[in-house]
C-alpha cells in the first residue's frame, strides 16, 4: 500500500512509522511549510515532498493519504483526496461540524473510497479486555458508562498553543473525541441530554476548565467529565451493568471487574482480568501498540474490505455529538 503525509508536525512521525510497521510504502509527504516538509522526509527516508497536497496527488500515485493538519483544515484536505479516489485516514476528529461530515462521508460514498479515524485508546489491551468482558455479559446489561478525562493545569495556564486555541472549546475541541468514541463504542448511538462547564483555574485564554456532559446511548446512560484542573493526563471509565461493575483505564494500568455489591470478599479477585491480561501481554498475545493496531484495521479494511472499528453511521454520530457540545459551551 503506498501512502502519502500531509502534515509534517509532531503526530505525523508516529504514522511514518504505524504504516510502515503494517508494510505499507510512505512514499511522499507535505507541508505548506517547505522546509519542514524536506527535513522530514529526509529524517524519515520518504522519496518526495511537495510544498501543496495539489502538488502530491498531481505527482505521486497514492493509495491512502494521511492527514495529520490541524482539524480546522480536515474537510478540506480530505475532500481534495477523495475527489481524487485516495483513501484518507484521518486524525480525530473527522471534521469540526456535522455538516461538513455529512459533506465528506458522502462524496467517500459516492467515489467508492473509504475513510478512517484515529481512535487510538479502543486499541489498547485494557480497553480491548473491557470490551470483551462487557459483550461476554460478565456484568450483565448495561446501565450507564462514566467516561472521567483529567488533563494537566499547565496545558490552560500557559498561554495557548497555535490551533489548540482556535478550535471549538479550546481544548476541549481537541480532547473530546476521545470520550465520545470510548462511549459510543460501548452503549451505541448517542444523543445529547445536558452539557454544564465551569471556570477554576487562572488560564486567561481558555473560557472553561471543567466540562460535564450527559448523554442517552442505545444501551443505557453515558457521562463525559473532564477537567483541565490535574496534575497529570489520565483517563478511567466505569462501565456499570445489572451484575457489576467495570473498572478500566484505556490508557493500560488497572483493569477490574468488581461485584455490584461492593463488598470486600466478592472482590477480593477483581484484578484477575488485569492480571491475566499481563501475562497475555507478556507472552505478546496482546498487541503492544494501540496506534499500529487502528492503523492495521484500516489498511485491512481498505485491501481486504474487512469491517473497521466505525461505520460511516458511527462518524457521522461522533461529530454530530461533538459539535452540540462545544455549540452548548457558547451559552456559558
Amino acid at each position: 500500500m503506498k501512502v502519502g503525509i500531509v502534515g509534517c508536525g509532531f503526530i505525523s512521525n508516529s504514522h511514518v512509522r504505524a504504516w510502515r510497521s503494517v508494510g505499507s510504502r510512505v512514499l511522499a509527504v507535505t507541508d505548506i511549510v517547505e522546509d519542514k516538509a524536506r527535513e522530514f522526509a529526509r529524517r524519515h527516508s520518504v522519496p518526495y515532498y511537495f510544498q501543496s497536497l495539489e502538488d502530491m496527488l498531481d505527482n505521486v500515485e497514492l493509495d491512502v493519504l494521511s492527514v495529520t493538519v490541524p482539524p480546522q483544515a480536515h474537510k478540506r484536505v480530505t475532500l481534495e483526496a477523495v475527489r481524487r479516489g485516495v483513501n484518507v485516514f484521518i486524525e480525530k476528529p473527522l471534521v469540526l461540524k456535522y455538516s461538513d461530515a455529512v459533506e465528506v462521508i458522502g462524496e467517500a460514498r459516492s467515489r467508492g473510497v473509504k475513510l478512517g479515524v484515529t481512535a487510538n485508546y479502543l486499541f489498547t489491551p485494557t480497553m480491548v479486555k473491557a470490551r470483551e468482558l462487557v459483550k461476554k455479559g460478565v456484568i450483565g446489561d448495561l446501565k450507564r458508562v462514566d467516561v472521567i478525562v483529567y488533563a494537566p493545569e499547565d496545558v490552560i495556564l500557559s498561554g495557548g498553543s497555535g490551533w489548540v486555541k482556535s478550535l471549538p472549546g479550546g481544548v476541549f475541541g481537541e480532547v473530546l473525541p476521545h470520550p465520545i468514541y470510548l462511549l459510543q463504542s460501548l452503549i451505541g448511538r448517542l444523543d445529547l441530554i445536558s452539557v454544564s462547564s465551569s471556570k477554576i483555574s487562572r488560564s486567561t485564554w481558555q473560557r472553561w476548565d471543567e466540562l460535564h456532559v450527559l448523554l442517552r446511548g442505545e444501551r443505557g446512560l453515558g457521562r463525559i467529565v473532564i477537567s483541565y484542573n490535574a496534575r497529570h493526563f489520565d483517563i478511567y471509565m466505569i462501565i456499570e451493568g445489572a451484575k457489576g461493575f467495570i473498572l478500566v483505564n484505556p490508557i493500560g494500568k488497572i483493569i477490574a471487574k468488581l461485584d455490584s455489591t461492593w463488598k470486600y470478599l466478592r472482590n477480593i479477585f477483581s484484578f484477575k482480568h488485569y492480571a491475566m491480561l499481563w501475562l497475555d501481554y507478556i507472552l505478546e498475545r496482546v498487541p503492544r501498540d494501540p496506534f499500529i493496531e487502528n492503523i492495521k484495521m484500516f489498511k485491512n479494511h481498505v485491501e481486504k474490505d474487512s469491517p473497521y472499528v466505525f461505520s460511516y453511521d458511527d462518524m457521522l454520530n461522533q461529530v454530530k455529538v461533538y459539535e452540540e457540545i462545544l455549540n452548548s459551551l457558547e451559552q456559558y
